[in-house]
């Protein structure tokens, strides 16, 4: 096989491929969304605020929701960065991060990161799930110490700030029938 026809069957291959994977995807509903705040863990379950749009189509956020507008199958993830709040009050424990579904905790959804000192960590906790219009999705948080919750940093040295929490939400499928 000769270069020419060689290099026209590795670009069929690429359109094909291309043209494949745009069928599955859905890139008409999806959002990013962040806050630049510390967020306490004051309370025995908190509900994050997101209260800086990175990119939204076809949902509704209202700072500590995201309302679903249309019927499907979405990933959600929430990454926070997590640690103690106030240098001052250095100790050690751990932060909880989970998915909220109209109000109720996403069972599985909860993971944990175990902070010592001034450290800090990123803490995942994400799900596939199938959602209906009008459902809500919000990120809980509870954290062991006090001192300790979501953690924002500050641009510095020609870095981008590091938001203390970053949520992300696409719908993958409008197949809602049961995969079990």
């Amino acid at each position: 096989m000769n270069a020419f026809k060689f290099s026209r069957l590795i670009f069929g291959f690429f359109i094909i491929s291309f043209l494949s994977l745009n069928a599955y995807a859905n890139t008409d509903v999806y959002a990013q969304l962040s806050s630049l705040k510390n967020q306490s863990a004051n309370e025995s379950k908190n509900v994050v605020t997101l209260d800086t749009i990175d990119e939204l189509l076809n949902l509704q956020n209202t700072q500590n929701a995201v309302s679903i507008q249309e019927d499907g199958v979405y990933f959600v993830m929430a990454a926070g960065q997590v640690g103690v709040l106030k240098k001052e009050e250095m100790g050690d424990g751990y932060v909880d991060l989970w998915l909220i579904k109209n109000g109720k905790a996403v069972d599985n959804s909860n993971t944990r990161q175990t902070i010592s000192k001034a450290s800090t960590g990123v803490l995942v906790s994400q799900s596939i799930m199938k959602l209906k219009a009008k459902d809500t999705i919000s990120v809980g948080f509870s954290a062991s110490n006090p001192a300790m919750g979501l953690v924002a940093i500050p641009a510095a040295n020609a870095e981008p700030a590091i938001p203390s929490i970053i949520f992300s939400i696409y719908k993958i499928s409008t197949d809602t029938s049961s995969s079990k």
